[in-house]
């Protein structure tokens, strides 16, 4: 399955705003890996950083991806929040850049 802004979009939108839809510095649960279990059925993934830099893997067992220039701006500031939790409306907030 392949990383599509629109598609994380459009799932975040079906949440209610509240709804916490992941965790910052969680490989298993942060918003992009609930988004893969969910739109894949139930299969988990684990996104981690890479050694270079601003780098995100997404690993889904079988292989391993880098994530799109968009997933990675929007995983490096979910982690830099201090909240651990992330709510959808603020999930789409940090999606359309507003850190």
């Amino acid at each position: 399955m392949r990383l599509l802004k629109r598609q994380f979009e459009n799932w975040l939108k079906t949440k209610p705003p509240t709804e916490i839809v992941g965790h910052h510095r969680n490989c298993h649960t942060c918003p992009i890996g609930n988004f893969y279990y969910e739109a894949s059925g139930g299969c988990e993934v684990a996104i981690f950083s890479d050694d270079r830099p601003g780098g995100y893997v997404i690993d889904r067992g079988y292989i391993r991806t880098r994530a799109p220039a968009w997933a990675e701006d929007f995983m490096f500031n979910v982690d830099s929040d201090d909240n651990g939790q992330i709510s959808a409306g603020r999930a789409l907030e940090v999606l359309a850049g507003g850190f």
